[in-house]
């Protein structure tokens, strides 16, 4: 909404500011009650519904002497008659206003939801210069507020400056536009679907371009009250301004009012970087311009079968991805695979990362031994104990203090439980044992040595029926 603010000293505007009634894209103020040959001096603020103000530089102009027929006694000092004002053609969003003068003129409507008005609107064609002037007189009165009454007079003047103002009239705008749910939806790169219904049947037109006054269209004239056309070769990552209308079946036009989409386009990756977390986990994170699933894919750069994909599957804008359980001290090359909900997929390199160095060596815990005589008299020895990472399997043991020690090795990769069993141990006998444990790094990890003693053979029935004979018959030398 704009205000004039005028007087005839600059910076000094001691007139009666005049302000707009509606707000408007387009803007005129008239100033009345003007003095014949004199310099106005006039500044121009204007508040747009954010309450942004913006102040033009100041301007100036004079208005002229009272004009006369030069040879004639007082010349032209009679304003044009107006006549036969009318309001035809009213939409919720239009109205046209005409009206005759009895000489040529030009034309102006000031109009407003108020008796202040607050808004103008001319045939800018013919009033820019006296020899376009007319007696008929046409103006469309646009951008107006559905179910609103609004009041105008019209205003005309001749060659000679002399003007005429109507007698105030109105006239009340009609429900909104019979344009109704129109719905945008973009799901291939470069192509949007519009659909919109109307309340009678009508032909459909959808205006589209990069700003408000389009440039490109797309039209049917089959008469129909829904809808729908599909629009391509678009510009990805761009802004479309785009209004749809239509004619009835008697040539009136409708029109929506402007609206604006973006179509869809290939997901953007940006802010790409990784941290290493541990020896065996690094973090990937990355932006992306759309929701978007995320999927690391990554191989060791010496080892080429040690390679993998791990990610999210939620759509968010923000990512991060953990990747675990890889080989501590390795160089990874990565990938990142981005879909969004339509699976429009897009892939960008990740710059190499590599794990830190395991220097540390496991530790092993609960070292204990589980042993027992099968049937056939032998020593059955089950060796167990864990460790705080996945590390290789193996014993060391000897039979007592000076016995040869033997290795026995479990090949069934890297784990953190751990089991031996040994079935070569001797009946009553003492061995001394210790646990060896290497992590993926090399570090080995060495327990305490743990002394057993192997479990006694225990007699039978008849063992024991057979000894108590001996003893009680030894005299007799059995």
């Amino acid at each position: 909404m704009c205000s004039i603010e005028y007087g005839t000293i600059p910076g000094n505007y001691t007139a009666t500011p005049v302000t707009e009634i509606l707000e408007n894209k387009k803007h005129s103020i008239t100033l009345t009650s003007l003095l014949f040959l004199t310099t106005y001096y006039y500044q121009a603020t204007c508040i747009d519904n954010l309450d942004t103000t913006i102040v033009a530089p100041e301007g100036s102009f004079t208005t002229k002497a009272l004009q006369v027929d030069s040879g004639s006694e007082g010349g032209d000092i009679t304003a044009p008659n107006v006549s036969s004002v009318s309001v035809s053609a009213i939409t919720g969003e239009n109205a046209t206003v005409t009206w005759t003068t009895d000489e040529l003129a030009n034309g102006y409507v000031s109009y407003g939801i108020t008796a202040d008005y607050g808004a103008m609107e001319g045939d800018y064609v013919i009033n820019q210069t006296t020899s376009a002037y007319t007696t008929d007189h046409t103006i469309l009165l646009k951008n107006l507020v559905p179910s609103t009454k609004y009041y105008f007079v019209v205003l005309s003047s001749d060659a000679r400056g002399n003007i005429t103002t109507s007698s105030e009239s109105s006239f009340t705008t009609s429900s909104p536009s019979t344009i109704s749910s129109i719905n945008i939806v973009s799901n291939k790169i470069g192509e949007v679907s519009l659909a919109w219904k109307t309340s009678t049947l009508m032909s459909s037109l959808v205006e589209y371009g990069l700003t408000e006054t389009y440039g490109d269209k797309q039209e049917s004239t089959t008469q129909k009250k829904e809808h729908s056309m599909t629009i391509t070769k678009l510009t990805s990552n761009e802004l479309y301004h785009f209004r749809v209308k239509g004619k009835d079946k008697d040539n009136n036009l409708f029109s929506s009012s402007d609206y604006t989409f973006s179509p869809r386009s290939l997901p953007k990756i940006s802010n790409v970087s990784s941290k290493v977390i541990s020896d065996t986990e690094v973090e990937v994170s990355f932006n992306t311009s759309v929701p978007t699933d995320a999927n690391i894919s990554f191989v060791n750069v010496k080892d080429g079968k040690d390679t993998g994909t791990q990610g999210k599957p939620d759509l968010a804008l923000a990512h991060i991805v953990s990747l675990k359980n890889l080989q501590p001290g390795a160089s990874y090359s990565g990938k990142i695979v981005a879909s969004d909900e339509a699976g429009n997929k897009v892939t960008q390199d990740v710059s190499s990362f590599t794990t830190s160095q395991d220097t540390t060596p496991p530790e092993i815990d609960q070292l204990k031994a589980d042993m027992a005589l099968s049937q056939d008299g032998k020593v059955q020895s089950i060796i167990s104990w864990y460790t705080n990472e996945p590390t290789t399997t193996m014993i060391t043991y000897k039979e007592g203090t000076g016995g040869e020690e033997k290795t026995l090795a479990i090949k069934e990769g890297y784990s953190t439980a751990h089991i031996a069993v040994i079935t070569t141990f001797k009946v009553g006998s003492v061995y001394f044992l210790k646990a060896h444990s290497t992590d993926k790094s090399g570090n080995e990890t060495v327990s305490k040595e743990r002394m057993i003693l192997t479990p006694q053979l225990s007699e039978n029935v008849i063992q024991m029926i057979i000894g108590n004979f001996k003893d009680i018959f030894s005299w007799a030398k059995i």
